[in-house]
């Protein structure tokens, strides 16, 4: 191979690596510091959970990926005035939202941040959508990405009904990622807006992270599980959990539950809904050697009590499945005081393996039969 055709190879591999591009990180894209480096209009704020309370009954519970998140709802700003904030041409948000709604944008809010890239590069953002109001409102969320050139493009990440993830009344749509590519290289703007249709009256939620969060459907089944960082055996552990965080493993009838940290304590968490085959759970505080009976759909408060070790018994052995989502095991919402550094939680054996472990004492184990006998005893107090 002549000395010309190598360099051209090398060059050419050379440029596909440039045109491939990277990953942008922006400046505080996981809002950990507030809105530091972002600039806002309407109802924009940094916060951790939100609870949205919708026209019905449900609240949805949406939880940022860290401690905080972009909360964006559409409060106060006339469409006109986004179009502009955001250095669109006059009308660009409303001809976007007449392609799939009969009502004119009514009010909103909007966040952008400024970046340099080069082309190639991506720029990616996880969101999720809550939806107050009923399907004929729309009330849409957007992402607007606009390029050195002045350029833009404008998607509908959700509505009530009728573009993006179509959510319908007081709906929800879990926690996913937009992804612009960057055509040419200079300095590009990533914003996202949330808008009320019609009105002022029920206005939509807009969350916004670096990475997506858990979240939380009516009758508190989850839809955004977290995998353990570490599995030995039955044991699997979740290192410098999220304040918040739903952890799901396989299914196990039996689970303990352990939190390791400065301080840490488990504050609360949430049973699932009994439709999903959950009845009533025994919970055993290992901590401070109490008992009691948990409804399935339930809140259990634990921050007064400092339980750091904890058993559920009772869970089904085949949970049923809701909303289309997989369910394995037990999945619990949880919340932490303190500084939590590690989660461990244990899977206790099936009964039909405890059978095994009879028939082993059966052919000769004995200390392990004495021990089996010991543990069904009564005792003064509940043990491990």
């Amino acid at each position: 191979m002549n000395k010309f055709l190598v360099q051209s190879l090398i060059c050419a591999f050379a440029l596909a690596g440039v045109a491939k591009g990277g990953a942008i990180t922006l400046t505080n894209h996981g809002f950990e510091a507030g809105l530091t480096g972002w600039t806002a209009i309407g109802g924009v704020q940094a916060t951790g959970k939100q609870f949205v309370d919708t026209r019905t009954a449900d609240v949805w519970d949406v939880y940022p990926f860290q401690s905080t998140m972009g909360t964006l709802f559409a409060d106060g700003v006339p469409p006109q005035q986004l179009d502009s904030f955001f250095g669109l041409a006059a009308g660009t948000l409303e001809a976007t939202s007449q392609a799939f709604s009969t009502f004119r944008l009514f009010q909103g809010s909007g966040i952008y941040q400024d970046f340099s890239g080069a082309a190639g590069d991506t720029v990616t953002m996880a969101w999720s959508y809550v939806a107050v109001d009923v399907p004929s409102r729309n009330d849409p969320a957007f992402a607007i990405f606009v390029g050195p050139d002045g350029s833009s493009t404008i998607r509908t990440l959700a509505t009530v009904g009728g573009a993006g993830v179509e959510v319908g009344p007081a709906g929800h749509a879990p926690w996913q990622e937009v992804t612009f590519t960057l055509q040419e290289s200079g300095t590009h703007r990533l914003g996202f807006a949330v808008t009320n249709s019609l009105d002022s009256r029920h206005d939509p939620y807009l969350l916004l992270d670096d990475q997506p969060g858990t979240s939380a459907i009516p009758g508190l089944f989850h839809t955004s599980p977290i995998q353990p960082d570490e599995q030995s055996g039955s044991t699997y552990k979740f290192h410098n959990p999220a304040q918040a965080a739903w952890l799901e493993v396989p299914t196990a009838r039996t689970l303990i539950y352990e939190v390791a940290g400065e301080d840490a304590f488990f504050n609360a968490f949430n049973t699932p809904p009994r439709e999903s085959g959950f009845g009533d759970l025994l919970f055993t505080d290992l901590t401070n050697r109490t008992a009691f009976t948990i409804p399935s759909g339930t809140t259990v408060s634990l921050g007064e009590l400092q339980v750091q070790k904890f058993r559920i018994s009772g869970i089904p052995a085949h949970p049923k499945n809701i909303a289309g989502v997989p369910q394995q095991g037990l999945p619990l919402l949880f919340a932490f005081d303190g500084d939590p550094r590690l989660l461990t939680i244990t899977a206790v054996p099936e009964p039909s393996s405890l059978a095994m472990m009879g028939i082993a004492a059966a052919l000769g184990i004995a200390r392990l039969r004495r021990k089996r006998y010991a543990a069904h005893s009564p005792r003064p107090s509940s043990s491990e």
